[in-house]
């Protein structure tokens, strides 16, 4: 019998962190790659950026494309154009633009937020939550926390959940920067996996370092070489390291996450793996009912369950939560905590 816990995330999950939707990425890029030329020196360095590698002229048409296209997606949108190699440029070098600029990390630490009449509150961090829920398990041994059997699948291209994980390694034990580190590239390596990339690892180019200097074209540059698109072709064994994930998880979770087919192609959804003792359980914030249906539909086909907590609504409990609330309302941690243990305790014969 399984017994981990996978976290699959989508542009949701990380939107508490200050990044763009998809939606709001699209919007984004076409109000950013107009010829306006009363906009601000900092909204122009895309398009000046861009400029160096590809023509205005198709950079416009591009603008224009997206501008009238209905998909809500950029990497959706790009997947239409996969054969015009400077759409590709475009589109990938823009979100890689975007994402760095977002990347503060501030909006990972801060402690609290305000409300619009400025009234403090506890800022609702689902990244510390899932942190401390570690730490309660490696008895104060930080090497312990890449074992801790906590997996996340992501579909984000940010870069959010590992400079979390390794500023907070480095700064919740007594542990040089070479400790943390290694413990940190030793979680990284067998906890997460990014489906589409990512802008590349925090060692190379630092969390945050174009949101400082966001016309460092080399930078941009080789962060968009990192991005996969939907319909690229895994070469990298990625879909046999999700396949291997889901399968020795009892408890898999969807945060965030809108469901969109082809994602959902990519993660292994069958009866053999309900059989294995494998069991999903979805988030639906801003799911409507009939689009739900449809979720359900997916995965009947598949001959698998999806639980979203219906019932628990019926009961009273909210079912539209964010990613901090589900956790803490949804996630049995007693049940993991209590057979984590038994899996590292010695047994009688």
């Amino acid at each position: 019998m399984p017994n981990e816990i996978t976290f699959i995330l989508g542009a949701g999950a990380s939107a508490p962190f200050g990044f763009p939707t998809g939606a709001e990425l699209v919007d984004k890029i076409i109000e950013n790659l107009s010829t306006d030329h009363e906009r601000s020196l900092h909204d122009r360095s895309l398009i000046d950026c861009l400029s160096q590698t590809v023509d205005d002229q198709t950079i416009q048409e591009f603008r224009n494309k997206l501008k009238y296209s209905p998909i809500y997606s950029i990497d959706r949108f790009l997947s239409n154009f996969i054969k015009i190699n400077d759409f590709q440029k475009i589109g990938k070098f823009s979100i890689a633009f975007y994402i760095s600029q977002n990347e503060k990390e501030a909006s990972l630490f801060k402690k609290f937020d305000q409300d619009i009449k400025n009234k403090k509150f506890q800022f609702e961090n689902w990244y510390a939550s899932i942190f401390n829920q570690i730490n309660s398990l490696i008895e104060n041994k930080p090497e312990k926390i890449p074992e801790v059997h906590i997996n996340f699948i992501t579909f984000n291209y940010d870069r959010s959940l590992e400079w979390f994980f390794h500023k907070s390694i480095e700064h919740s034990f007594d542990l040089n920067e070479k400790e943390a580190k290694e413990i940190f590239s030793n979680f990284e390596q067998k906890r997460i996996i990014h489906v589409h990339g990512s802008l590349g690892d925090i060692f190379d180019y630092s969390y945050g370092l174009l949101d400082k200097y966001p016309a460092k074209f080399t930078a941009l540059e080789n962060m968009a070489k990192n991005i996969k698109i939907v319909t690229e072709v895994d070469t990298e064994g990625v879909s046999e390291s999700i396949s291997m994930k889901i399968t020795n998880s009892n408890k898999i979770y969807f945060l965030g996450f809108g469901y969109d087919p082809d994602n959902l192609k990519k993660i292994p959804i069958s009866k053999k793996i309900q059989l294995n003792g494998s069991k999903f359980f979805g988030s639906r914030y801003g799911i409507k009912k009939a689009e739900l249906d449809l979720i359900k539909n997916y995965f009947a086909k598949k001959q698998c369950g999806i639980d979203f907590f219906e019932q628990d609504a019926k009961e009273g409990t909210p079912w539209d939560l964010d990613c901090y609330q589900f956790i803490r309302n949804h996630v049995d941690w007693k049940e993991f905590a209590q057979q984590a243990r038994l899996q590292t305790e010695p047994q009688n014969r």
